[in-house]
């Protein structure tokens, strides 16, 4: 018998919410567990609508980032944020260094990856970022323009979140939270994963999930795991598209 929509729709919830209930736990546990050790968060920005360009975020996008917030600051995140400038990442790491009374560093190196289907990209400014986000923004550490990459495909975008993340290990002993895209997230999986072992690959990776590892004093990485459970069903998305549909009823 043919299984219904209905049926199909609700053992796919049931199935994604147990791997992401699995991975929350290990995130947890192991987090406690290493607390004496660096954490280096990635993170994709919060919903966004469809389309090219550097759009803001949707109204769930905002909310997205502020639970994000709230997610980092009961784990104890106290560390240094960086952004991608696309208004998008920016908006979300604004919305957690609220929360964690924190200002956010503006890192080109991590943005999205180039979409040769899609018209050129200028990106604001600093200054116009700044007179948008205020003192959320590190001021400290200005912005050059343009700072929108037109060669960020394949090994020259890993290359360049390697770069950043080399950077801010550099800087100091703080955990490190990085604001950027889908891409940028799977950059750094795949640069953390050859340090640590671990496989990872064809993960979901939705708006404001946490991937976490842990970094020891060898500068060898250690995966921490993953967590979207700050997050409801009805919360979880990949850009415009819902993660969980609505149920149709209909065989």
């Amino acid at each position: 018998m043919r299984m219904s929509r209905l049926k199909f729709s609700i053992l796919l919830m049931f199935f994604a919410v147990f791997l992401l209930a699995d991975y929350s736990s290990l995130f947890c546990v192991q987090a406690a567990e290493s607390e004496q050790l660096r954490r280096v968060y990635f993170v994709r920005h919060g919903q966004r609508p469809g389309g090219g360009g550097d759009p803001a975020l949707t109204d769930l996008g905002v909310e997205q980032a502020r639970l994000l917030g709230m997610r980092l600051k009961a784990d104890g995140f106290s560390g240094t944020i960086y952004a991608s400038p696309y208004l998008r990442t920016v908006q979300t790491a604004c919305e957690v260094a609220k929360i964690l009374d924190a200002k956010v560093i503006l890192n080109p190196l991590i943005q999205e990856r180039t979409h040769p289907n899609y018209a050129p990209i200028k990106g604001l400014s600093f200054e116009e970022l700044c007179g948008s986000f205020g003192d959320l923004i590190d001021r400290k550490v200005p912005l050059k323009y343009p700072w929108v990459y037109t060669d960020n495909i394949g090994n020259t975008l890993v290359n360049r979140v390697k770069e950043a993340l080399d950077a801010a290990l550099k800087s100091g002993n703080a955990d490190i939270l990085f604001v950027g895209h889908k891409a940028t997230v799977n950059a750094a999986i795949e640069i953390m994963c050859k340090s640590s072992g671990c496989q990872m690959k064809d993960l979901p990776i939705y708006n404001c999930m946490i991937f976490c590892f842990t970094v020891g004093k060898d500068g060898k990485f250690f995966f921490t795991g993953l967590t979207a459970d700050f997050l409801k069903p009805s919360q979880t998305t990949d850009n415009f598209k819902a993660v969980f549909q609505p149920a149709d009823t209909k065989e």
